[in-house]
């Protein structure tokens, strides 16, 4: 029994030393760091949202599809949609929150909507809930103030080769300039790469600019080609006015739903930069007066082969790539 005890001693001992030795082992060789940074929101998202309660009057189920815009600064967002810069959340990395006040008049009168929400990340997608309390204004006498509540899904928009050309640069280089009148302000309604609108291939820009506002060439050039017959009224589909201008490169700027016969140039005319050549309309294929302008490598323009450009006079919101933000207001300066 005593040797036993001996034995049992002199078993644990070698047990405990080997345990030590692999320990110090362990403690010495070196640990690959954890990374604690948490994945990075910046870029283009698709949102989806059904509504599951609400006193507007809206349909129990109904979805709801917009594209939002994010910019993330270590887990501190900035949150741009359709109607603009309008909300800021956080993320840390597993967990998402945002708030944000909006102000719209596309219902014929004036509602301010504001939103909160939350959501968990799955893979690289975002689902949660959020809530929307629209106010509406005094003037606004057939509306009455309400709230929707909804559950969503956000998933990360892939780069398309719209986005592959959109490399703006520094606006200051630009030989271009805001396609309206010095002293002027727009907000953008549809901006370039737009996967839910008629952008979803082109570096073009929408201005929200009512009927018979001036549009001025954002470069100067030669008049190439005119169109000017087709009414105001929003309801046609490819019968947009619009005036072609070609630059000394080659490349062609066009500005299209101009008011009917406002046209005031012809083609062969020199337009200078900054001059008066038609005014702002409804033609075409439109759901709001506004002014499309884009630029194309060459005439006649060839979808897919435009060119990303920004306006040198510009004061007003850029993203990430430099380019104009939907729903960013931009005001015209001296050039």
């Amino acid at each position: 029994m005593k040797g036993y005890n001996v034995i049992h001693h002199i078993s644990f001992s070698i047990l405990g030393f080997l345990l030590l030795i692999f320990l110090l082992q362990c403690s010495s060789e070196p640990t690959e760091p954890q990374d604690q940074t948490p994945m990075n929101l910046t870029g283009g998202w698709e949102l989806t949202s059904t509504i599951t309660s609400n006193t507007c009057g809206l349909q129990i189920g109904e979805n709801n599809t917009e594209i939002i815009d994010l910019t993330d600064n270590n887990g501190a967002l900035t949150i741009v949609n359709f109607n603009g810069s309008w909300g800021s959340g956080n993320f840390d990395g597993t967990s998402l929150q945002f708030t944000g006040t909006e102000t719209s008049d596309r219902i014929g009168c004036l509602a301010t909507i504001t939103t909160t929400g939350n959501g968990s990340i799955s893979g690289e997608e975002f689902v949660g809930s959020f809530t929307m309390m629209i106010d509406y204004d005094a003037g606004c006498n057939n509306f009455t103030d309400c709230t929707i509540n909804s559950d969503f899904l956000m998933k990360k928009m892939e780069d398309s080769p719209c986005l592959g050309r959109a490399n703006f640069g520094d606006p200051q280089n630009s030989n271009y300039i805001l396609p309206y009148p010095v002293g002027a302000s727009y907000p953008v309604y549809q901006s370039y790469c737009w996967s839910t609108g008629g952008h979803r291939n082109q570096l073009a820009y929408d201005f929200t600019i009512p009927i018979g506002d001036t549009v001025t060439a954002s470069r100067g050039g030669v008049v190439r080609e005119v169109k000017e017959d087709s009414p105001d009224n929003g309801q046609g589909y490819g019968e947009h006015n619009y005036v072609y201008i070609q630059h000394d490169d080659g490349t062609l700027a066009f500005y299209a739903h101009l008011k009917q016969y406002s046209v005031v140039v012809e083609p062969n005319d020199t337009v200078g930069v900054g001059q008066y050549f038609a005014l702002s309309g409804n033609s075409g294929q439109s759901k709001e007066p506004h002014l499309h302008i884009g630029v194309y490598e060459n005439y006649p323009p060839v979808e897919g082969v435009d060119i990303p450009i920004n306006f040198r006079n510009a004061e007003g919101p850029l993203d990430s790539r430099g380019g104009l933000i939907r729903g960013g207001v931009y005001k015209a300066l001296p050039f």
